[in-house]
């Protein structure tokens, strides 16, 4: 979980080097923090502080960001946080694979790409 301003960006990602750019990025915008959350830890930290932004990778080791995401957005104290999904493909949304809504999405090239 990120903090900042009395605030909170949890990011959901499980590749370390992505973890580590976006805190770093985040820590050039002046937000101290850890540096990323797997699935589970994401589950509890959500349950402990409710963050005011989740940045969530698309595909996770066993699940997906939005398989991950559709029972936490059910929740009524869980429902308004914002989420961006993070994704290096472009493939699954060329093929029509869809959320069901909105769901802002950063493909790489961006400035989180280690490639």
């Amino acid at each position: 979980m990120i903090v900042a301003h009395g605030g909170s960006i949890l990011i959901v990602e499980d590749e370390l080097v992505t973890q580590r750019l976006i805190a770093a990025s985040l820590e050039r915008a002046r937000v101290q923090g850890d540096p990323g959350a797997s699935v589970a830890q994401a589950e509890a930290a959500i349950r402990e502080v409710l963050p005011d932004l989740m940045l969530l990778d698309w595909i996770l080791p066993g699940t997906t960001g939005v398989s991950f995401l559709r029972p936490v957005a059910q929740r009524a104290a869980h429902k308004q946080i914002p989420v961006i999904m993070l994704t290096g493909r472009t493939e699954e949304f060329e093929q029509g694979d869809r959320t069901g809504g909105p769901v802002p999405t950063i493909t790489s090239p961006s400035p989180f790409s280690h490639q």
